[in-house]
């Protein structure tokens, strides 16, 4: 996905297969008017089938709007979509280049309900292709290590983020 966004010389908006985006035309032009320079990562909101009982899932960034020439700033790497530290990895990237995080936690990103399909060995792995990237970690890879900077590095982006609201 980043190597198509790097050759757009537009916005991008680039989400995961399971999630179902709904808002009007406007809110995503001024959405994307707001968080120009930056990135905005939609919060998912886990649903049973019923799109007025949802639930928010703060740990789950489905769907990112930034514009495509800054998805230069990502090396390769096998981080992909809907894999374990994909959804951090670019907010940090931009957080570690000084650039706005803008979040929207209002219902627009739209997931039912599933069992997980990722276990502990992969988000270990990715974890460590997160290190590798971002020199995050420094030496110690154990796995609650791991665990630790991960909540040290949602509590960044929770700090560095830039609530967006409808209306």
């Amino acid at each position: 996905m980043l190597d198509w966004a790097v050759g757009k010389n537009a916005p991008v908006l680039i989400i995961n297969a399971d999630i179902h985006l709904q808002m009007a035309p406007w809110e995503m032009k001024r959405i994307r008017w707001l968080s120009d320079g930056g990135i905005c990562a939609f919060i998912r909101h886990n649903h049973n089938g019923d799109f007025n009982r949802t639930t928010p899932e703060f740990h789950g960034l489905d769907a990112f709007l930034f514009h495509g020439r800054d998805a230069i700033m990502f090396p390769d790497s096998f981080l992909s979509m809907g894999q374990p530290f994909w959804d951090f990895w670019l907010p940090y990237t931009f957080a570690s280049q000084i650039r706005p995080i803008y979040i929207a936690e209002f219902p627009a990103a739209f997931h039912q309900s599933h069992p997980s399909s990722w276990s502990w060995e992969t988000w270990y792995r990715c974890g460590l292709e997160f290190d590798r990237l971002t020199g995050e970690l420094c030496q110690d890879q154990s796995f609650e290590a791991y665990h630790a900077m991960s909540g040290r590095v949602r509590g960044l982006l929770d700090q560095k983020k830039i609530s967006l609201n409808t209306g």
